[in-house]
């Protein structure tokens, strides 16, 4: 699996991502990348056996509320990785 996140933020003001869920991810739920990111809004996301929820900035003044990450994905060192 080459995952990198659930999904990507770009270049958005006074969105809202809401009420998403990733399951078994090798990156991220969300992340952000190129572009400016004002006023967006992460509410309620559900992450579970990922590398995490978030990636990257949020972008000013973003609200980030209720958004739980589950059991993270064991990190694999160089010997055990498949």
């Amino acid at each position: 699996m080459n995952l990198r996140w659930g999904m990507a933020v770009h270049n958005s003001h006074y969105g809202l991502i809401q009420d998403n869920v990733a399951w078994n991810y090798n990156g991220f739920l969300c992340g952000t990348e190129d572009g400016s990111k004002s006023y967006n809004v992460f509410d309620q996301n559900f992450a579970v056996r990922s590398n995490g929820f978030w990636r990257g900035m949020a972008g000013q003044h973003s609200k980030h509320n209720r958004n739980v990450l589950g059991s993270n994905k064991p990190k694999l060192d160089q010997h055990n990785a498949t």
